[in-house]
């Protein structure tokens, strides 16, 4: 889902540029990057929050049901046009003439994407915090890399980037809509090849807004949407990466599950005779007592 709106945003992020901004022009460079940064953030923690919420609310459980019992192609299409729409309006809506009405359809669709992403819920704080922690880590190199990159780098790689998201997207569609050896190809193209393309998306984004700061039209909401998608994406192919390795280690391999399991069935086993036997010996205490009492009566 995240490919494909980011493949989306792409050209309408580009024909946007005839329709906004006027207002930011009035600031310097470092003000632009800043406040595009600002807007960054407050998308992250209100995609979050909003996430959160949905968890705790029961939209998870509405828009995990909807994901299972509709074809993964139905429900991948349903999704995108949910979140689709208030990011075409944010995107087109201009800044300087409507600066509350822009912001309250970015927070309409942050808040959309945060209930998409809700079922990630259900993998838990232990998986979900390692996996946030090491998106932060990477994403922060990645944009100390960029200011070490040439200046036309998101040029250059304009057209291999907009092939790769292609490539990418295709593969993630294929994953869910595939089986047998394909599928599994398929989930590999979209796990490391999305990786490595968004995270080349991240490093090229983070250098395209220091340099069009310079430029009159120039809209921080916008970009910061860019630098968002690209962050997720990195971050849930973190999170699948640590699930593969927490599948992998020995805890939780498939010889570990088989021991486990065997202790198990021993111990319900050994509770199952303990009992028994308790119960055989006070049976022989009895017998023999009235044995005894037997012969008492003979005498």
């Amino acid at each position: 889902m995240l490919n494909t709106l980011r493949l989306c945003s792409r050209p309408i992020f580009q024909e946007s540029r005839y329709f906004s901004t006027k207002a930011i022009s009035a600031q310097n460079p470092q003000e632009k990057v800043a406040k595009t940064y600002s807007w960054l953030t407050y998308n992250i923690a209100s995609t979050t929050a909003f996430g959160i919420v949905s968890y705790e609310s029961g939209i998870a459980e509405i828009v995990a049901k909807f994901a299972t019992t509709h074809h993964p192609l139905v429900a991948c299409a349903a999704f995108v046009a949910a979140a689709n729409i208030p990011l075409i309006a944010t995107i087109f809506i201009n800044e300087e003439s409507s600066p509350k009405l822009k912001k309250m359809v970015l927070t309409t669709y942050n808040a959309t994407l945060g209930a998409l992403l809700s079922p990630l819920g259900y993998l838990g704080a232990s998986a979900l915090i390692p996996a946030a922690a090491f998106t932060a880590g990477v994403s922060g190199a990645l944009a100390a890399t960029s200011r070490m990159a040439k200046d036309d780098l998101h040029l250059k790689f304009k057209y291999p980037l907009g092939i790769g998201l292609g490539a990418v997207t295709t593969a993630a569609l294929c994953a869910v809509a595939t089986k047998g050896s394909f599928q599994s190809l398929a989930e590999f193209v979209s796990l490391y090849g999305g990786l490595a393309l968004y995270s080349t998306f991240l490093v090229a984004d983070v250098q395209q807004v220091r340099l069009e700061a310079e430029e009159k039209d120039f809209s921080p909401v916008n970009h910061s949407i860019l630098l968002h998608l690209d962050i997720l994406n990195i971050g849930i192919r973190c999170l699948e990466l640590l699930q593969q390795q927490s599948a992998k280690s020995p805890e939780n391999s498939v010889e570990a599950q088989i021991k486990d399991e065997k202790q198990n069935t021993a111990l319900s086993a050994e509770a199952w005779v303990d009992p028994i036997s308790e119960e055989a010996a006070n049976w022989g205490s009895h017998g023999g007592n009235s044995g005894s009492d037997g012969g008492n009566w003979d005498d």
